[in-house]
Parts: structure tokens; sequence; C-alpha cells
């Protein structure tokens, strides 16, 4: 969000991370307002009798939209609070307090593009059904790190680290069938993951927190953990921006609980946070195993590189990016006129871009899917039902395109205003598509 005249600073880019307590559900409408590049500080809500400054106690704020479409930031806890310099506002008569209809009490949101923001997402994940389930096919590596192989394989395989190097590479990938050895399997695999990483363009570094509360990271990089046994069993998680991790074991259901390792099926009721991730990831089975934590530069949003095996020969190593596209409005990826390719990744997955015509007239958007289905190696045309729906630069719902079939439809866009297009799958099954803006 934009606090200032001027927006590009990052001074201006502030995200706003919904509050979740430890060990706790969601406390819906409680929000920390976190540097866009340094999610580990907040801004502090604070009497007018104060210092305005920023910590990193996770002060909370409620943010509350105005009749108007503007919204007014309230200190949780605090009956008032000013806003300094700290926030890239130029005076402190900015009150935050109860609204009265005062302009300094009307704030607008603007998202700003970052595509390291994690959320937690299972829906995506744990809506199985038939061959090509997303369930069964991505597992804790495959779901941490954002890789797999194309939706329409029948084979349910397991993804390990290696297995996206490239073709001159495999050869040099190293065994992750390890025994009584949990240091030489976690050197394997970190090995193997930077075969990978280097295939697909991003970074690995080994992160070491110095206590026993990991950091926060989300604005120009992630953090993924992984812990390592002997009988050469390994586990992945994900960090989220809000503080919390989440993973998915093998074919299970992705969760940001801790799984009863004793009992697969079991999972407690202690959320995965970043004060217990080091405690609750080297528990139970990985007790007295290698724990390691890792900076990837590999975004949080964007499409999974699919690993292309063939139906016919799986020795196929082609890696192919179909969707660039990000999950929400903050993280939209630019749209251009012509066309684009694109794909449905997973049970519910969403498009979102952002596209700012240059003139005031009226727009086409059309949608040709394809989806190659799971018992047959032929490919079927507009057999998904696609729809649309576009939103302004508030996030205001604009116009929707919602048919049986294809999106197929022309709407009257303002020159020179961002409008954020949201695609996605009614019948929520993975597909490729052809976005079309004319």
């Amino acid at each position: 969000m934009s606090l200032s005249s001027v927006p590009s600073a990052d001074v201006c880019k502030w995200q706003a991370i919904l509050k979740r307590s430890e060990d706790r559900s969601l406390t819906y409408g409680v929000y920390t307002l976190s540097p866009y590049n340094d999610l580990n500080v907040s801004m502090k809500g604070v009497k007018t009798s104060d210092a305005v400054t920023t910590n990193s106690s996770g002060n909370t704020f409620r943010i509350i939209r105005n009749a108007d479409g503007t919204f007014r930031i309230m200190p949780a806890g605090e009956s008032y609070a000013r806003v300094s310099n700290a926030i890239g506002v130029n005076s402190n008569n900015a009150l935050i307090q109860e609204y009265s209809n005062i302009s300094s009490m009307k704030w607008t949101f603007e998202p700003v593009v970052n595509r390291f923001f994690s959320e937690y997402t299972p829906e995506k994940f744990n809506n199985a059904s038939g061959y090509d389930e997303i369930q069964k096919r991505l597992n804790c590596y495959a779901y941490a790190l954002g890789v797999m192989e194309h939706y329409y394989l029948i084979d349910s395989s397991q993804q390990d680290p290696g297995d996206f190097a490239s073709t001159e590479n495999l050869s040099l990938a190293k065994s992750l069938s390890v025994w009584n050895n949990s240091r030489e399997l976690m050197n394997n695999i970190v090995y193997n993951m930077n075969l990978d990483a280097l295939r697909l363009g991003y970074t690995i570094t080994e992160y070491i927190p110095s206590g026993n509360t990991v950091e926060q990271f989300g604005s120009d990089s992630r953090l993924i953990a992984v812990v390592a046994r002997s009988m050469s069993s390994f586990h992945f998680y994900m960090q989220h921006n809000d503080g919390t991790w989440s993973h998915k074991p093998g074919t299970l259901t992705a969760t940001n609980l801790r799984l009863d390792y004793d009992d697969y099926t079991d999972i407690s009721s202690k959320y995965l946070t970043n004060k217990n991730i080091i405690d609750c990831a080297n528990d139970d089975i990985y007790d007295g195993g290698e724990l390691k934590f890792f900076i990837i530069t590999k975004d949080a949003v964007s499409d999974y590189p699919h690993k292309a095996l063939s139906y016919f020969d799986n020795t196929e190593t082609q890696l192919f990016f179909t969707d660039m596209a990000g999950d929400n409005i903050f993280t939209s990826s630019s749209l251009s006129i012509g066309e684009q390719e694109a794909c449905i990744d997973t049970y519910n997955d969403v498009d979102f871009y952002v596209f700012k015509p240059t003139s005031t007239r009226n727009y086409s958007i059309k949608t040709t899917s394809f989806r190659i289905d799971s018992d047959s190696v032929v490919g079927n045309t507009n057999v998904d039902d696609l729809d649309c729906e576009i939103y302004d630069k508030n996030g205001n719902l604009v116009y929707n395109d919602k048919r049986s079939g294809q999106i197929n439809n022309v709407f009257n866009l303002t020159g020179g205003q961002n409008y954020f297009i949201k695609i996605y799958n009614y019948s929520k099954k993975p597909c490729n598509y052809t976005l079309t803006l004319s």
C-alpha cells in the first residue's frame, strides 16, 4: 500500500498481514503493518503523547472499510494513534482514531507486486479426485519448492531433490537412499536442491537461526526448511508471510499444523509458527536428525515449472513454464494486448493479471482452454468452464463473465487505470488455456 506522494519509494510500501496468534486459529480483522522490504519490523500504534516509531513487537491494527470505499486504520489495542514519517507521510497530522469523516482518516490501498508473498492456501492442493490428483502427485518437496510434473500425467510419482536438474546434470545427482547417516543424507539433499536451482534460475543459501525463533522472510526471498534422518527419510516445510509455516507430508493433505510422525493420520492442534518450527520440525521420528533452513530466491506465487515427462517416453527431461500469473491482486502479472499462454495448476488455483489500458474503449477478453484427459493422450479443446472477474485499482469488482464454457466478453475500460483480471476454472480442474486480449 502507498502512504505518501512518492508511492514508488520503498518507505511507502507496506504489507498488511492478517495476524495469527501462536498455536491458535486466525484472529480475523487484526493486522500487522510491515514494511515491504523488512517483514520483521512492524509499525507501532501509540497514543499521541508517545513517539511514533517502528519496532518488532508485532503491534496490531484494525483495518476498516469506510462507506466511501476508503479505509481507516486503527490500533487494535489503543484508542488512537498518529502516523509519522516512519511510514512515509510528511507530518504528524494524520490521525488514526475513531472515524469522524475527515481526510486524515481516509486511506487507500494500492497493490505492490511482491512475488515472494506466500500465504497458506490448502484448498489448492487438498481437493483430489481421479488420476490427475494434485494431492497425490505433490509431496513435501514439490509443495515447498513449487515444482511439479505436468497435470496430464497419470503417473502419481513423487518429486525428489535433483529431479529437475538439467539433462547434463542428472547424472551428477547424489543418492537419497542413505541409511544410518542423517548428515550424509542432508548433504546429498542440499547438493541435489542446488542442481534443481541451477536449472530453474534461483539461488539457495543456508540460513542459521540465532535462537529458537526463525526470522521472517518474504520481500525479496523466502524461507524453507528441511529435516533429514537416517533410513532415507526427509521432510520439507515452507514459511508464510504471516509468520506461520505449512507442509505436505507425502500424498497427505497440506496442513499448517504439526504432524504426529508416530501416527501420520494424527494431526495435532499445534499451529506451526516462527517460534516453534525448530522444535516441531525436529521432533518425533526426526528427533536427533539434521534440520536446516534455506533462503531461496524462487518466488512463491508463479506457475510451477513442469517436468514435461512424455506419456510415451518417461526419459524426457524438458521443462516448460506455461503460466507466470500471480495468485492474488497483490502478485498480479502484467498483461498486454495479444495472446497469453497460461495454466491452471492446482485445484482452486486462480490467475491474476494487471492491465493498464492506454485509452478508454471497449476491450475483448477471450479464452480457449486445453486439457489432456488423464486416461488418454488425446487433448480436448474448450472442455473446461473458465470464468473471469475484473477489479478496479481499489479491489472493487467492476465486471464479471460467468457462463458455461469459455470467457468471451467485451468490457469498457478507462485509459490510464489499473485493472486486475482474475481467471479461474469453475470446475476446479487443472488445464492449459490461451488468454486473448484485444
